[in-house]
């Protein structure tokens, strides 16, 4: 049955309402003004220290609280695949992917060039973009994918967690 609900605004980012129904709590989101030729100049090293509305106060400053979040995050992962390959859509500066490498074999993603350089100068395998499937291809089966903050950033919603559904698995993931 589709039928419409009254739904109660919770808040804007990068020009994309999100809401929920009153009735079941559901979230969703209205799509705002995003272009992808817009992408490689929103997602530059301004929007994680500050210089830009919607952006990070200072990513890299905050890199202790961050990994002990991630950390939490990353021991909640474990209780259900404690090992194996995983990748981070949406990578940032790597912080979440250093937590992870401990028990994990770690890839990522990341579309802000100086993030990702940063998370390479560290040693870790962070490829500058977005999420291909040739990326895909050649780390292969993959047993866990993370999106950390990312949905909302996404040109088209949709299409990354159906090509995440496409990828290689080794039978353990999440």
């Amino acid at each position: 049955m589709n039928r419409s609900t009254e739904h109660a605004f919770l808040w804007e980012k990068v020009a994309s309402r999100f809401s929920a129904c009153l009735e079941c709590r559901l979230g969703s989101a209205t799509q705002g003004g995003f272009r992808s030729e817009n992408l490689l100049h929103t997602y530059t090293a301004d929007f994680f220290n500050g210089n830009t509305e919607g952006g990070y106060p200072d990513y890299i400053i905050s890199e202790k609280v961050l990994r002990a979040e991630f950390r939490t995050v990353v021991d909640c992962i474990r209780q259900v695949v404690p090992s194996g390959t995983l990748i981070e859509i949406g990578a940032a500066y790597g912080f979440f992917l250093l937590e992870a490498k401990n028990h994990y074999q770690v890839h990522g993603v990341e579309i802000a060039d100086e993030a990702a350089a940063f998370a390479r100068e560290r040693g870790l395998d962070v490829r500058t973009g977005g999420l291909t499937r040739s990326i895909l291809e050649e780390i292969g089966p993959i047993d866990v994918v993370v999106m950390l903050d990312v949905i909302e950033h996404l040109e088209d919603p949709k299409a990354t967690p159906r090509t995440v559904q496409r990828i290689p698995q080794t039978g353990a993931g999440l």
